[in-house]
């Protein structure tokens, strides 16, 4: 009977100091996506004058700071031709690309 008690006593010890641990980056996870919104980023670097197709866009999760004047519309961003270099993971703003406007008739 006493092994049996030091036995669940001491598996009892390790569930109370490894689940904090385990929680604790799961809500660290959930808080990050929380502060964190989706937007439209480069998935590969981009050259100056190389238009924008949908390959080289992914959704990505991003602090709002950097989200505020970039175009986060992907109908928008198609076709577009870029003026500056763009490192993969950056968004795009609106007076780095050449905007072309649809003729529609």
């Amino acid at each position: 009977m006493k092994k049996f008690i030091k036995v669940s006593s001491c598996s009892v010890m390790v569930l109370f100091i490894c689940l904090p641990l385990f929680t604790s980056d799961i809500v660290l996870k959930k808080m990050e996506q929380l502060f964190m919104v989706s937007a439209w980023v480069t998935k590969a670097e981009l050259a100056a004058g190389q238009t924008i197709t949908a390959d080289l866009l992914t959704e990505a999760y991003i602090k709002p700071k950097k989200i505020y004047g970039s175009i986060q519309s992907h109908d928008k961003l198609i076709g577009q031709t870029l003026t500056v270099y763009k490192p993969a993971g950056s968004t795009i703003y609106l007076n780095e690309v050449v905007m072309f406007e649809t003729i529609t008739r």
